[in-house]
């Protein structure tokens, strides 16, 4: 540092701005690619909805090329909803919201309980209604809390934390009541595409922190 006479102080400056430039640099990476992973999951969940409201209604005999369909499809799901719900992980360490990180993770593993269990009962032929009602219940207390977590940021975010945080208590509500349970899944598709809508929010704000932060070296360069 004496040789190229660089003060200390100029160091501490250099290696502040390189890691504010980092985080920024990889939630966007985050947030795109949950994005992707989200609008695939939103796809698939309306499937694998629509073929478990089936098999609740009709009660269609065992098959096992269906089977082997119906794993897939739910182990499908569950990797893109875990690359969906890491964005909202990466969020609450952003905003330091320790609500939203608690339930990003207990909602990952709440779907692969859930998921598991679906695949398990259908190989084995099991017709479990009380378990759907345990998993309404249970469902609904935790997209409650995972929507308040929205609210909660909704002073310092903006509209859509409003609006997602809304509809996402009103999903919970709804599966609570166990009676609306399968019309809670209208509800359900309309909270994740909010979600998806506030992914893109936050992907653009990092976009555009990105490029300000790109123009603010570039001129004290020249």
């Amino acid at each position: 540092m004496e040789v190229l006479e660089v003060e200390p102080e100029d160091m501490k400056s250099f290696q502040s701005e390189n890691t504010e430039v980092a985080g920024p640099d990889n939630l966007n990476s985050w947030l795109r690619f949950s994005l992707i992973a989200g609008i695939v999951y939103l796809v698939l969940a309306v499937i694998e909805s629509a073929l478990d409201v089936q098999l609740f209604i009709e009660k269609s005999s065992f098959s096992i090329g269906f089977a082997y369909f119906y794993t897939f499809l739910k182990m499908s799901l569950l990797v893109f909803f875990i690359m969906f719900t890491g964005a909202f992980y990466k969020l609450s360490n952003l905003f330091s919201n320790l609500l939203l990180k608690l339930m990003s993770v207990f909602l990952v593993i709440l779907t692969f309980v859930f998921i598991l269990e679906d695949v398990v009962t259908y190989w084995l032929g099991i017709d479990l209604v009380t378990g759907l009602l345990l998993r309404s219940l249970i469902a609904g207390l935790v997209y409650v809390l995972f929507a308040s977590s929205f609210l909660h940021l909704s002073k310092s975010q903006g509209t859509i934390y409003i609006i997602a945080g809304a509809i996402g208590i009103l999903t919970g509500v709804s599966f609570m009541t166990v009676v609306f349970a399968i019309p809670s899944l209208i509800f359900l598709t309309i909270f994740e595409i909010s979600l998806i809508v506030l992914l893109y929010q936050e992907y653009r704000n990092t976009t555009s922190d990105k490029s300000v932060d790109l123009s603010n070296s570039t001129h004290a360069i020249f």
